[in-house]
């Protein structure tokens, strides 16, 4: 180790289920053909983490893997783009879960 500290952020967010409408929101779409959302928030979560890996390249976890030596050759085009937009370096973890870890600890019942 060298004694520097790794920077992790982790975002959490609640889950929205497209009811109807889901895509017609983003520009490319709605500029073209108007659109709707109907869209609902339930007690679930989304997590994002993201940290630096002890590798080069991009690591993305998410509904599949992907390792990228640059941001121009990650698959899932959101990612990307975010990444480039924020010009997050090369050497980054980005993983995605579907949790909600205050439900599983605060239900627990003894038997």
């Amino acid at each position: 180790m060298d004694g520097q500290t790794r920077p992790m952020i982790i975002s959490r967010t609640p889950l929205r289920i497209s009811i109807g409408g889901g895509g017609t929101d983003l520009p490319s779409y709605y500029r073209n053909f108007g659109g709707f959302v109907i869209a609902a928030a339930i007690n679930k979560h989304i997590y994002v983490g993201i940290n630096e890996t002890f590798g080069g390249g991009y690591f993305l976890k998410y509904s599949s893997l992907e390792h990228a030596v640059s941001i121009d050759e990650i698959r899932h085009s959101l990612i990307r783009e975010v990444l480039k937009l924020h010009e997050v370096p090369t050497g980054t973890v980005l993983a995605r879960h579907v949790r909600n870890f205050a439900d599983q600890s605060s239900r627990r019942t003894t038997r």
